[in-house]
């Protein structure tokens, strides 16, 4: 069984927009160690190819940019000219 965390935060994710607590407001100027969160939602597999999407949140869309296994076969292969073949 695969699991994959696509987020741990709560509602709003970290920095919650509307908060200004020492961890949100120094995450916005960079001055304590840690990384930006979207808000709570996992994935679950079986074979690592098949996924189920548990608690979706409005983050989805950077969630599934960040995980590619969630768009299996969806690769956009663009060709690259070269003049000099």
């Amino acid at each position: 069984m695969y699991l994959q965390v696509l987020g741990s935060a709560a509602g709003g994710g970290f920095p919650q927009w509307n908060c200004n607590c020492a961890n949100c407001d120094g995450l916005r100027k960079g001055t304590i160690n840690a990384r930006a969160r979207t808000q709570s939602s996992i994935a679950v597999s079986e074979d690592g190819e098949r996924w189920i999407l548990i608690n979706a949140s409005p983050d989805i869309c950077a969630q599934l940019a960040s995980f590619p296994a969630m768009q299996p076969a969806r690769a956009c292969v663009i060709p690259v000219l070269r003049p000099w073949c």
